[in-house]
């Protein structure tokens, strides 16, 4: 069963809040919950790894991640999660209505 991998904190990583939408699901342990996802985030030309206890999360959900960035020395930056939520997107009033009425 694969380890996760020894994370290197960036000097003096202050706790941070990223918010995006899960593009895939790179790895996800069942038996401690520890995943690796890659994410879209606004601003970014590059996908963002993030790594921690995210079991259950889907592609296309939009989450809000808040952790440290780190280094792997494999992989390289990367947020470590210490909480994870799935992020509310704002619609419009005629999608919402949709989605309440099922049409």
């Amino acid at each position: 069963m694969p380890r996760a991998p020894a994370l290197i904190p960036t000097q003096q990583a202050a706790a941070t809040t990223i918010e995006g939408v899960l593009e895939r699901v790179i790895y996800a342990n069942d038996d401690n919950a520890w995943s690796v996802v890659k994410l879209v985030v606004a601003g970014e030309t590059e996908l963002v790894t993030a790594v921690g206890n995210l079991l259950g999360v889907q592609p296309g959900e939009s989450v809000r991640l808040s952790g440290r960035w780190a280094t792997d020395k494999k992989y390289g930056a990367l947020l470590s999660v210490a909480s994870a939520a799935l992020a509310l997107i704002p619609l419009r009033r005629t999608e919402a209505r949709a989605l309440l009425v099922g049409a």
